[in-house]
């Protein structure tokens, strides 16, 4: 299995693609471009949290199914760099699928969510060497499923209660993200 230091990790933050170069000779750019170009890559976002909260909000979830997609993508591209069978297993359009489903039916955007959180923690082992609970995010996550059911019949509180925890969920699975990518680039650049 690759190991994360054998992987090219491409980070884009603020639409500017990083790519790990630090005070090379010319000699060593060139081996360094060599290896690069063996090397499986994969491209991340670092984005800001409170970005995808406040575009989360503003679009009324539709930025959140965006950003849904993106990080399953992301990590079953990492995953399968990494030789990481769970999460090279991800279908990103399931997943969403899942959760625009969980708008009538709570239990598919539970799965889902479950499974995204797993996934996080699979990215943060792999990469930070750890991995944190997840219990608070699923908790965030199946809160925004059952409260937007409920708000279906009890109407506009507890619909923007429910925004509320997924948006909550969603800046904290980026963050979390984030500190998984930045660490991978640290690693690259070693």
């Amino acid at each position: 299995m690759p190991r994360v230091e054998d992987t090219l990790l491409l980070v884009r933050q603020d639409n500017l693609v990083q790519v790990p170069q630090h005070s090379l000779t010319p000699a060593r750019q060139d081996a360094a471009q060599m290896a690069s170009d063996a090397r499986p890559a994969i491209v991340v976002d670092v984005r800001q949290p409170w970005k995808v909260a406040v575009l989360t909000a503003v679009t009324f979830s539709i930025y959140g199914l965006v950003w849904y997609y993106k990080i399953n993508r992301e990590m079953r591209d990492f995953g399968a760099t990494h030789g990481d069978s769970r999460l090279t297993r991800v279908r990103p359009w399931w997943s969403v699928i899942a959760i625009v489903i969980g708008g009538l039916l709570v239990i598919p955007a539970v799965v889902s969510y479950v499974r995204t959180v797993r996934r996080v923690q699979a990215v943060e082992c792999a990469t930070l060497g750890q991995t944190r609970t997840g219990a608070a995010l699923i908790a965030l996550l199946v809160a925004s499923s059952v409260l937007g059911v409920a708000a279906q019949a009890a109407g506009l509180v507890l619909s923007l209660l429910g925004l509320a925890c997924f948006i909550t969920a969603i800046a904290l699975i980026q963050a979390r993200l984030n500190a998984a990518w930045r660490h991978s680039l640290e690693l690259a650049t070693v």
